[in-house]
Formats: structure tokens, sequence, C-alpha cells
């Protein structure tokens, strides 16, 4: 609900269209449309004031947004709704879901049309001493990869209805390399995890994710972490982080690692204590003053639940049921 208005997420009903904002109006509708929906307050996404428009639809494209009369086989009645793209949930545990049941149908009917999925634990590599985590792997899904890469193909081939993102997570790069010790990684085993992260990337991971309250990940250092996430950098990934602990010593780690890794950096679901305190812009603000690119997203929720993006920026592979571009 937006106030007391409903929202139709367009892309939700049809996943693969592309959402033609204001600036990219077309003149003209080509030929019949399959869809029109009509009377809608239009928000696309850019962060404009809403339009009334209509939206028409032919195949899988929006092919005109405005309020000229367009000729279509089905008309939506969209008046006193907010006609809107898919939501991207920033922070997802889908692997197994998605895995078990590709349609993702608890999501897309919510309007939820991209999953951000690796927080940490990623759905590869799954190497040497690692374990399938519960959450990603369990009956009766049975895993048939050893590389994130090797997920996405699996996705695909079984079939999805959201696009799926995924980051490599830190933790499960260091599982496949050392298991779940607590101790310094040699020299070869940090260089092993810097190319299963190198391979990750090239897979298409969007960037890398640590969790550093979790274990193995909370066993890395800051000085670790930060030669980890160049080796993201230097494919145009992200960083982004379950900080250590939610003060502002946490944030200080978090934005050094960015800043000496030169690489941009989203923070998980900011929690109520450092987001509520004044340390938090004062020192958000500095990083950025200092060129670190550094966001955060939080619940839209009290609590609990999923994350949605309240910055995101998508480039890397993107997984989507009707096609897989290769990293």
């Amino acid at each position: 609900m937006v106030g007391n208005k409903t929202i139709l997420q367009v892309v939700a009903a049809f996943p693969l269209l592309f959402f033609a904002g204001p600036a990219n109006v077309l003149a003209q509708a080509a030929g019949e449309a399959d869809i029109l929906i009509k009377g809608g307050e239009v928000i696309d996404g850019t962060g404009g004031p809403w339009m009334r428009a209509d939206v028409a639809i032919k195949g899988d494209k929006i092919i005109y947004v405005g309020r000229a009369p367009v000729k279509a086989k089905r008309v939506i009645d969209a008046a006193g709704k907010v006609i809107s793209p898919g939501f991207i949930d920033m922070h997802t545990h889908s692997e197994f879901g998605l895995a078990f049941d590709g349609r993702g149908l608890s999501k897309v009917t919510q309007g939820v049309t991209t999953e951000v999925l690796g927080e940490h634990l990623s759905a590869g590599p799954v190497l040497g001493p690692a374990v399938d985590d519960p959450m990603m792997v369990a009956p009766p899904v049975k895993r048939g990869w050893t590389t994130l890469g090797g997920f996405f193909s699996f996705l695909q081939m079984k079939g999805i209805g959201p696009n799926v993102v995924s980051y490599v997570g830190a933790g499960q790069v260091r599982a496949s390399v050392m298991g779940y010790e607590d101790r310094t990684p040699t020299a070869a085993e940090m260089a092993r995890m810097k190319q299963l992260i190198a391979q990750a990337m090239q897979e298409g991971a969007f960037g890398l994710s640590a969790g550093l309250v979790y274990v193995p990940n909370s066993f890395d250092t800051t000085e670790q972490m930060i030669e980890l996430a160049r080796v993201a950098a230097g494919y145009g990934g992200i960083y982004s982080v379950h900080m250590r602990d939610g003060t502002e010593k946490g944030l200080l780690e978090t934005i050094h690692i960015a800043k000496e890794a030169n690489i941009p950096v989203e923070i998980f679901h900011i929690g109520g204590g450092i987001a509520r305190n004044p340390v938090f812009v004062r020192d958000i603000n500095q990083a950025r003053s200092e060129g670190v690119d550094v966001t955060a997203n939080a619940y839209p929720i009290p609590w609990a639940g999923p994350t949605f993006a309240s910055s995101c920026r998508f480039g890397r592979r993107q997984v989507t049921p009707a096609r897989s571009p290769r990293g």
C-alpha cells in the first residue's frame, strides 16, 4: 500500500518487461497492444514524481507510457492504484527456496522481481572442507554444483521466475579453503581464496559479501578482508557487509576496508543502534568526502524481514528466466 493506494507491480506479472520511464515515453504505441493498464499513477523508479498515465504492453515489452489513446486486446483499470516496476530485495536467503521451487511465488506475488543472494555464505564455491548450509541445500534439494556459476546454471535449467543476483561469500570461500578453524591462513591458503573470488567474479558474482559476526568469516581480520575485497574490486564488484558489530567501531572498520580496497560498500540491514547514533551520519559523510562510496539498506518493517534497497547498483551477472549472460 502507498497511503491508501494499492500498488500494481507491472513487472511482477511480467518479469522480463523493460519499464520505460517518462524520459523515454514513446510518441505512439506500435500497433495494437496486448495489455493496456489504464489510468494509474505511474512511479518509474527514477526518483521523480509520479504521473498519471497508461502503460501498454506487447509481448514481453512495455511499448508505451502516456495518455494518448491505445488499442489493446485487454484493458486493466488501474484507477486509484500505483503502477511501479518490480521491487529489488537487496538481502535474501532464497537459495534453498529457489532451488526447490524456482517460481519464487512468495516474493513475486508481493512484487519482488529481483532477489539478491549470498550474504557471507553463498551457493558456491562448495569445495574441500566446506559443508552445505541448510539454508541453501537440504532435502529434497540435492546439490549438483560446486561453483557459483554452477548454481546459476542449475537455476536456469530448472527454471526460475524472478531475476537472481548473488555475491560470493567471504565465509564460503574461507570454508572451502580452510574449513571452520580459527587460525591465520597460510600464504598458499590466502592465494587460493583470492583465486576462488576471482573465479566467482568471472562467473558473474556481483561482488564480495561478508558476515563478520558469523563463523568462519568472523575469524578474518580487517587486513585479510581488505586483501579479499581488492580482488572483487578488480572486477568492478562491490563489498557488502554484515558488520562485525553494530557500533561505531564496526562502521569505521567497514569504511576502512572499503577505502583501502578501493571498492564501493553497501552495509546490510543497518540496525537501529548505529543508525540512530549521531556519529553514523557524521562518519558516513566524512567517508564520502574522502571518496568512499558507502551506502546502506534497512528493513522496511520494525525489526525483521526482507530488506529492500535504499540504494542499489547492478551491472554484473543477473540471471533471468530468459537468458544468462556469461561473465
